[in-house]
């Protein structure tokens, strides 16, 4: 690949700050209040109206800036709930991502009886019905070429994650896609990077598409963000436990990078008599639904997850983020630390930094020009 394009948003997108503006379907707003949003997120604001007037769209977002929110609620608004016919087809570059995509869906239409397909080991014979089939490039062309997936009714395709879609080496399954499809098919795009070759690319299949772009500031000024110095990894739970002390009323996500320190932590909360759920991507589809009603109705206030476990809760705010174990990649901070973004309010994520971490912190500050501060004594008025 080449070097990034200069990329910028088009002069006719505009924001929308309340759900009830978007004109979105009753049973689609209920769905969306009811996975917790109060009102829309950056990017929600920006993609959600031309994707929903069927206009082509190509998004340079970066990870937390809850583009999967934004992609399955303008999806599920130009579905037509009356046709049992496949009408929308999204690509991703891992079956991971599909399933976690397809749940999001699903939690968002949960009121919308929408019936939406992704494979897990075989491809099933008969997927008639499914409104929205979501799986990587090659699992879709081959449902195309046995003639499993009927393409009459698609009038929308979203390529996830396009810059792997395109580094996975992907891009001959795409182009046999398209191939299948009416050649005034809306396209949506999304992507971290868009490269001239992308640019170049998308020209095959794409005409006078939208272009958006929300940068990384976009997604961090919505976030009070505190660093808490320890000498050692076995002094992070005492401060965890005081912070817990001081706002028990909030809930919670704490990330570590591992599913062994996922578990391991878990068991110490517990032990200190705080209820915990943990999730990891060994789950399948109905135990993260589960888990996230569970989160969501206040079961418990504490989730602790890892970086990939965390796709899983893609889009749902919390008050407070705790980076147990600070990012190994300055990428992944953003997809942490967005998730803390506040309908009204500023979310807060803590780092907990032992001299072994230091150069990681380091790492994160220079990659997205910030200075943390150090965490006060008075946690509990840094929260609403």
């Amino acid at each position: 690949m080449d070097k990034d394009a200069q990329f910028k948003t088009s002069k006719e997108v505009t924001s929308i700050g309340l759900f009830n503006n978007l004109g979105l379907k009753k049973d689609l707003l209920k769905g969306v209040y009811a996975y917790g949003f109060e009102k829309p997120l950056t990017i929600q604001q920006r993609v959600i109206p031309p994707i929903t007037l069927g206009r082509s769209v190509i998004i340079q977002a970066n990870p937390g800036a809850d583009e999967t929110g934004a992609l399955c609620i303008s999806i599920l608004q130009r579905i037509d709930m009356g046709l049992r016919e496949t009408q929308a087809l999204v690509l991703s570059p891992t079956r991971e991502l599909a399933m976690q995509t397809q749940m999001a869906i699903l939690m968002f239409g949960q009121y919308m009886d929408i019936q939406c397909y992704t494979h897990t080991d075989t491809i099933q014979k008969n997927i008639s019905g499914q409104h929205v089939v979501l799986g990587t490039p090659v699992h879709v062309y081959n449902m195309l070429s046995q003639r499993i997936l009927k393409t009459d009714n698609i009038k929308l395709i979203v390529l996830d994650m396009a810059n792997q879609l395109f580094k996975l080496d992907f891009i001959n399954q795409v182009n046999d896609t398209f191939k299948h499809l009416s050649p005034t098919i809306q396209v949506v795009l999304l992507s971290e990077i868009i490269t001239h070759d992308m640019l170049e690319i998308t020209q095959k299949f794409i005409t006078n598409p939208v272009h958006i772009l929300v940068k990384h500031k976009l997604t961090l000024e919505g976030t009070k963000q505190f660093v808490a110095h320890v000498d050692k990894d076995s002094c992070k739970f005492d401060i965890l436990c005081n912070i817990y002390s001081a706002i028990t009323n909030f809930q919670s996500v704490i990330f570590c990078n591992t599913r062994a320190k996922v578990d391991l932590l878990a068991c110490q909360i517990k032990h200190r008599g705080y209820a915990v759920l943990t999730m990891h991507t060994e789950m399948n589809q109905e135990e993260q639904h589960g888990l996230m009603q569970k989160f969501r109705n206040g079961d418990s206030k504490v989730l602790i997850t890892t970086d990939t476990g965390a796709r899983g809760i893609d889009g749902y705010q919390v008050p407070l983020v705790i980076n147990y174990d600070i990012c190994i990649t300055p990428e992944d901070y953003i997809h942490r630390v967005g998730r803390s973004e506040q309908s009204g309010h500023k979310g807060v994520a803590v780092n907990f930094v032992d001299f072994k971490e230091i150069k990681l912190l380091k790492n994160i500050e220079q990659f997205y020009g910030i200075q943390i501060e150090d965490l006060p004594d008075s946690i509990n008025k840094l929260i609403f």
